[in-house]
């Protein structure tokens, strides 16, 4: 049987921020179980398998399992029919607070650049290691249980709590293009996938693709995803004496690989360009 999230026996009293803390520290064990049961799907981008599966079968199954914990928890939830988006809520009432998190994750790029399997969530030093963990599997579990001590606090929800499962966040967006068309937008909402403090905006997405006559003294490969800095890029022109004069003046690695040069650098998110 899949382990719950954390359900406090008795009601805590809302005496202060302390006891809700202890109440959050309690549950620890099974928040760390809860968030490696998502990082264990490996939810980036992948081929579209079948109309309700839109970005591939591990991200259709990641969504599942947000919505089984949100059920274990006694929240509501609802699927796409299409597979876009998912969500889960608690209360009644004329308006409605979305938060808004999303299960889609970076690739995990080379196994061996990670010191411990990237979908196992691996906890060293108090910390849990893996693809997804911040980026936003742990955010949403999170949120999750703060629901449910919210609700084990007796606490009285006038309006609606909605918590949205997107799916393609860390691309195209096309499940929040679905969810506009399909729900009702809330009247205000919060989005836990950022650092401390409040961020208030976000600076604009770009993806775009360079097009030019092909030629045999240029050929590079930086890899295949939008939302990814590479941690390589090969070119294989007829300046390569050039390019590794100038890499070495300018203190680059790089590797000769075949009839490419490599060129080793740092993989990152896109948003930290």
């Amino acid at each position: 049987m899949k382990q719950m999230l954390c359900q406090a026996r008795k009601p805590f009293p809302m005496g202060g921020e302390r006891r809700f803390e202890a109440a959050a520290r309690a549950c620890r064990p099974a928040l760390v179980a809860a968030v490696q049961r998502l990082v264990r799907h490996p939810s980036y981008l992948q081929p579209a398998a079948g109309p309700a599966a839109p970005f591939g079968v591990a991200i259709d199954i990641c969504l599942d399992e947000a919505l089984q914990l949100s059920r274990e928890l006694g929240l509501r939830t609802y699927k796409d029919p299409l597979g876009y988006y998912g969500y889960a809520e608690v209360g009644e009432g004329p308006q409605m607070l979305g938060i808004f998190c999303h299960l889609d994750v970076v690739p995990a790029g080379e196994p061996r650049t990670w010191f411990s399997p990237p979908f196992e969530a691996s906890e060293r030093g108090g910390r849990l290691y893996g693809r997804g963990v911040q980026d936003n599997k742990g955010p949403t579990v999170a949120v999750l249980q703060a629901i449910r001590l919210l609700l084990d606090a007796k606490v009285s929800l006038t309006h609606t709590l909605r918590v949205v499962f997107g799916t393609d966040q860390e691309n195209q967006w096309r499940d929040l293009l679905r969810y506009r068309v399909q729900e009702r937008l809330p009247d205000a909402s919060l989005v836990p996938d950022a650092s401390f403090p409040v961020i208030n905006a976000e600076k604009r997405l770009i993806q775009a693709y360079l097009y030019g006559p092909p030629s045999p003294a240029l050929s590079l490969d930086c890899g295949g995803h939008f939302n990814a800095v590479p941690d390589r890029a090969a070119y294989g022109g007829e300046r390569q004496k050039a390019l590794q004069t100038e890499l070495d003046r300018l203190g680059y690695p790089w590797h000769q690989e075949g009839d490419m040069t490599l060129v080793l650098g740092e993989a990152a998110h896109a948003s930290q360009c």
